[in-house]
């Protein structure tokens, strides 16, 4: 055990920081930044040493649970950020054991809402005030973006917060027991955590599903997980269960077998294998709301588990990439402006639609390259801009490509038929009504192609793509569409005016941030980058930056409250003059 150890700071991932006796780097997993503990080790080597918390020794920055009004005279976040440092209120030079001023300690924050919270994998900070985990892990994500890119220019950034940190979680993968239990895996292991009574962080209709979920899954052959989504269109829960092929009929029947004896409602179930998805009770589709139109979904695809702060996020992404600064097929301006908003500090409020801030208004026409587009998250309420012309939207996850050009073509049908989109967004409408600008139909500059993005662009081939002129009306599959002419991505990133990019967790592949860095090779004037792991997002500005590119604007959004985790939004420009210069990285 190592005794009285001084956290200094939150690691991206959530473990503390700290500095053993002999020089060795301590990461600490339930420590927050300013406490002092004593370490239980779990791993031990040359260089680091991991741990967890044996004993909470002192916390000067938590206000004591009697005085609850203590650091209710300024926002802790707010006064953190404002300093030179965005950090969680640890000062280096401060006596470890002495007690943080009022203004900079946290408000008690009560008793953990979960009874597992000291065991339970799935979240982080349980018990600790919302404001203190959240400036930890700006803090942690800044400590990640300066150590990857040191030479990277980060500009102060904006924090948008989770209106709750519970109830929001609307996708969500369990562990089940052979007698029905549900639950997580524990911190740091694979042993299961079943939950006591509730899970406070799943949506409220997720929770409602789970105990019901939990007996259809029980006991199933070789069945140990199984996830859970919410269709926030019709107001439905989607249980999916993994199963492997050989097993799937066999599991078919004893679901088939467990409905029999109850009442759903509003849980649908499908069974999914490396070769097939076979719905056994409702249609086996997910209804997602993604701005103008509404896209019916397999089971399984990609989707931001905070769907109302996802709606937020999809705004800003929108006016990022539409705000003023970039001409229409013309190299940018030397000083290209940003959206109003993008701003150092706090922003709690959640952007309700896109905002143009009072900007004068472009001329239509924006060419928009998307990359990792899914099935559409950004894409439709991107082309229903008036500033958009075209949307060239690029992913290699085939059904959820498929999906979206289904919803793309319903609504061409739509609009080819009655002048306007779809104005039902009943359970059985395909999308809703979009602004018609110019006579364009609302997805009329839209084209999805499927392609694998972690190759060249310049080779990219065997690509798909589908645009209202050739599948409008269509329900064909992929594998019944023409394929799309070699380098339909390098085409894509040439003729763009602004770039919007939301990668995996890993970023995006050398070959694709060497082609958007050079500009012989990738026109846009802005980027508008999504990223989940702020070591990927460094790793790409870093490259990018080397071609030009500076990053203007940063946010990180609290898309996974009670978790390790932000998302960030970074919008990058790139002048005018580096643009011309087709530098080769």
């Amino acid at each position: 055990m190592l005794t009285d150890l001084h956290v200094e700071r939150l690691a991206w991932g959530g473990d503390g920081v700290a500095r053993a006796a002999d020089g060795r780097v301590v990461f600490v997993t339930g420590a927050l930044p300013g406490q002092r503990v004593d370490v239980a080790v779990t791993e031990e080597r040359r260089r680091m040493i991991r741990g967890t918390v044996r004993r909470l020794i002192a916390d000067p920055f938590a206000a004591p649970a009697a005085s609850p009004g203590v650091g209710q005279g300024a926002d802790p976040l707010a006064a953190r950020l404002a300093g030179p440092d965005v950090d969680s209120g640890v000062d280096s030079g401060a006596d470890p054991g002495a007690a943080a001023p009022a203004s900079l300690r946290w408000p008690d924050p009560g008793p953990p809402a979960c009874a597992t919270a000291d065991r339970c994998g799935g979240c982080s900070f349980q018990g600790v005030a919302p404001q203190r985990a959240l400036a930890a892990l700006v803090d942690a994500g800044m400590d990640a973006l300066r150590r990857v890119a040191p030479a990277v220019a980060w500009p102060a950034p904006t924090v948008r917060p989770s209106p709750s940190v519970h109830g929001y979680r609307e996708r969500v993968r369990l562990r089940v027991a052979r007698d029905g239990r549900t639950g997580y895996r524990a911190a740091a292991s694979h042993e299961p955590v079943w939950i006591v009574d509730r899970c406070p962080v799943l949506h409220p209709s997720l929770e409602a599903a789970r105990p019901l979920a939990g007996q259809l899954a029980a006991g199933l052959p070789r069945v140990h997980t199984f996830r859970l989504e919410r269709d926030d269109v019709r107001d439905q829960v989607m249980l999916e269960i993994p199963c492997e092929d050989g097993d799937l009929d066999t599991i078919r029947e004893l679901v088939a077998e467990r409905l029999a004896g109850v009442a759903p409602g509003a849980l649908q179930v499908v069974l999914r294998s490396r070769a097939r998805a076979v719905p056994v009770c409702g249609d086996g589709r997910v209804y997602r709301d993604r701005g103008p139109v509404v896209t019916r979904e397999a089971s399984g695809q990609f989707a931001q588990a905070h769907g109302q702060l996802n709606r937020a996020l999809r705004a800003r992404v929108i006016e990022a990439a539409t705000a003023p600064g970039v001409a229409p097929g013309a190299a940018p301006a030397a000083e290209p402006g940003i959206a109003p908003g993008i701003a150092p500090g706090i922003a709690p409020e959640i952007v309700p639609e896109i905002v143009p801030g009072g900007a004068a208004p472009q001329v239509p026409g924006l060419r928009v390259a998307e990359l990792f587009c899914g099935a559409g998250n950004f894409t439709f309420a991107l082309a229903a801009h008036p500033t958009v012309g075209s949307v060239t939207a690029f992913d290699v996850a085939g059904e959820a490509i498929a999906a979206a050009r289904e919803a793309a073509a319903r609504e061409a049908a739509a609009r080819s038929e009655t002048g306007a989109g779809s104005c039902d967004r009943g359970p059985d409408a395909a999308s809703a009504a979009s602004p018609a600008r110019d006579g364009r139909a609302g997805s009329a500059g839209i084209s999805f192609v499927e392609v694998d993005l972690a190759g060249d662009p310049d080779s990219a081939s065997g690509a798909e793509s589908i645009g209202p002129a050739s599948g409008a009306g269509s329900d064909a599959g992929p594998d019944e569409l023409p394929g799309a002419p070699s380098g339909e991505l390098s085409a894509a990133l040439l003729g763009a005016d602004v770039v919007v990019t939301d990668p995996p967790r890993g970023g995006m592949a050398a070959g694709l941030v060497s082609a958007l860095a050079d500009g012989r090779r990738c026109a846009a004037s802005r980027l508008v980058y999504v990223s989940c792991d702020p070591p990927a997002l460094a790793r790409d500005v870093a490259r990018l930056a080397d071609g030009g590119w500076r990053v203007v604007a940063l946010e990180w959004w609290e898309m996974f409250p009670r978790t390790a985790h932000l998302e960030a939004l970074a919008v990058l420009e790139r002048p005018a003059a580096s643009q011309a210069s087709g530098r080769v990285v």
